[in-house]
């Protein structure tokens, strides 16, 4: 039913010399280390559930506008690193991109505007409250420009 790394004789199989060979290449393999991109993009499940259960207009979503987001990123030949919602530290990031994000709570306000990073929303930012009601006042725009 499967072919396993020895035969029933004991012999060995072809899988075992292909491991063999994957093994040597491993071992031989540079040192490798993980790098923070130069963009942060935030992907938020909660923020994907209340899109689904409060739609804005039909063919809507926040998965495809985070993909979408993600897309013209790197079409910019930017490499992007995809950050969960509840992150707070942005030490690092040139761009941190939050579109979409209904909700948006205290502390993660306060963290985006204390990063030296640019940062961008899309629609929907700050919509709602943490139940999902409209705040008052209701959310307005404001573009700054910080110095360096």
């Amino acid at each position: 039913m499967h072919a396993g790394m020895l035969r029933p004789d004991n012999a060995d199989a072809p899988a075992l010399t292909e491991a063999r060979q994957v093994w040597n290449e491993l071992r031989d393999a540079p040192d490798v280390g993980t790098s923070r991109a130069p963009v942060a993009l935030i992907f938020d499940y909660d923020a994907d559930f209340a899109w689904a259960t409060q739609p804005h207009g039909s063919g809507l979503s926040y998965f495809q506008l985070v993909f979408d987001v993600y897309k013209a990123l790197r079409g910019l030949g930017l490499s992007v690193d995809i950050l969960r919602g509840e992150t707070r530290d942005f030490s690092g990031y040139k761009i941190v991109a939050a579109p979409g994000l209904i909700y948006m709570s205290q502390d993660l306000k306060k963290a985006l505007a204390e990063s030296n990073a640019e940062v961008v929303l899309g629609p929907r930012t700050a919509a709602r409250n943490a139940d999902m009601v409209i705040p008052v006042p209701l959310p307005r725009t404001c573009r700054t420009s910080r110095s360096r």
